[in-house]
This record gives C-alpha cells, structure tokens and sequence, in this order.
C-alpha cells in the first residue's frame, strides 16, 4: 500500500507515489492491462466485418482471468483462441494478421510480467525498458515477416496457394 511517509524498503513514499532515490513508477497493473487491451485488439482485429460466433469474446474473457489470476494458464488459452480466430477467418494473410501478430506479443509479454509482481506493487519504469525494447525489436522482425507474407504472393504468383509450378522440360 501507498500513503504518505511510508517506508517501502529504499525511502519514504511521497503523496504522488514517487520513493526517494526510485525513478519514476507505475503500477503492476499496467501489464495486466497490456494482457487485456493486446486480447480485445486480437478479437477485434479477426472480428470486425467478419461473421464469427459470440464464443470469438472468449480470448478477452480468458485474459481478463489471467489478469486477476496471472498463475492460471488462461493467458496461453487467450493467445490459442487468438490464434484459432485468425485461422477461422480464412481469406489469406492481410492487416489482421499484422494486428493479431500484435495482440499476441502483447498478451504474452502483459502475462509474463503480470506473473512475476503482484497487483498491489509499483515497478520502477526503468525496469521495464529491457522488456520494452525486446518487444520492440521483436514487433519489427515479425511485422516485416508479416508484410512478406502479404507482398510476395502478389509480386510472385506461383507462390499462391493452388498457384502451377513453371515446369522446365530442359530445351
């Protein structure tokens, strides 16, 4: 718990929650919410315009119980869920992809951290950044993976799914 005055290990809490000799914190809520804001972008992102049952919800539904329960494995069934959802979809790879590539980095990152500090801590920012940039690095090899996948196919045709092989008879 927070409050004024109060010692938490390394100094006394100001009133904004700051410790003295701590760089700035936030709550460890923050990746729980990353666990079920990166679920509601999945869903949305294999949903809209698309004629899938309700039972598509059930990736939110399974990450919201990951984050009040992180030693549950509801967060790994969310992520199956989104991927099946983006199987379900059909229609090849597309914006959807990229976006559920996303979704599943972030509920498994948002899971990861939620699972290692409890709800009522702070975190100190700065100890987040390894996680950050590893997600960023991360995001970028599988988003230029992701916009392959959708560029080469139309670029070269024999690449498509069903798509004849040229075939050489050696003259």
């Amino acid at each position: 718990m927070s409050g004024a005055g109060r010692v938490h290990g390394v100094g006394r809490m100001d009133g904004a929650g700051r410790v003295d000799g701590v760089g700035p914190t936030v709550s460890a809520l923050v990746p729980r919410a990353v666990l079920v804001g990166g679920a509601v972008l999945g869903v949305l992102a294999q949903t809209l315009g698309r004629d899938l049952p309700v039972a598509a919800a059930l990736p939110v539904v399974l990450a919201l119980v990951a984050a009040a329960r992180p030693a549950l494995p509801a967060a790994w069934l969310a992520v199956a869920g989104l991927g099946a959802l983006a199987v379900l979809g059909g229609g090849g790879v597309d914006g959807r992809d990229a976006a559920t590539v996303l979704a599943v980095h972030l509920v498994h990152v948002g899971a990861s951290l939620a699972a290692v500090l409890p709800s009522g801590t702070r975190v100190e920012v700065a100890a987040l950044v390894p996680s950050w940039r590893r997600f960023l690095l991360v995001q970028a090899l599988s988003q230029a993976v992701v916009v392959l996948a959708v560029v080469l196919p139309a670029v070269l045709p024999a690449l498509q799914p069903g798509a004849a092989a040229p075939v050489s008879l050696g003259r």
